[in-house]
């Protein structure tokens, strides 16, 4: 069997996060954002219709966290608010309440690029279960770049 490998560069989410981890004090506590961009690379076989997922698809994946506060659903203490959401910041204390709409809570420990990129990784394997790897490349400046790669 043949594999083919489909890299998909530089798609841009813009969001806001903050991290809530940490024993030290870091300006990353505060409620900020990022143009992310985002790079992946499936590897599979070639379907019979000539490609190996549909591009639009992923784009579509990655594209469902753009210009939304990401939130881990750990720092989340009210969603029972008529269309806001309530989190906190365990270390800052800081609580804010966000419209729904404008948010995007995550099952992750923490909303930072490494693991953002499991996220999408682990996303994009279960969507399609015909590939046989994927990595992902998350940056959120020009001088860090975070990777997973799920098989």
């Amino acid at each position: 069997m043949i594999t083919t490998s489909l890299l998909l560069k530089d798609l841009e989410v813009s969001a806001a996060h903050f991290i809530h981890t940490g024993c030290h004090t870091s300006p990353c506590q505060r409620l900020h954002g990022h143009n992310y961009y985002v790079t992946i690379e499936i590897t599979a076989p070639v379907q019979d219709d000539g490609m190996i997922v549909d591009v639009r698809d992923l784009k579509t994946l990655i594209s469902q966290l753009d210009h939304r506060t990401l939130i881990p659903a750990c720092c989340v203490t009210n969603e029972n608010l008529t269309g806001s959401v309530e989190f906190t910041n365990p270390v800052t204390h800081n609580t804010y309440v966000i419209p729904e709409c404008d948010t995007y809570i995550l099952d992750i420990p923490a909303i930072s690029a490494e693991f953002l990129a499991q996220y999408w990784a682990k996303q994009i394997l279960l969507t399609w279960s015909c590939l046989s790897s994927v990595t992902v490349h998350v940056s959120e400046t020009n001088k860090m770049v975070a990777t997973a790669t799920v098989r």
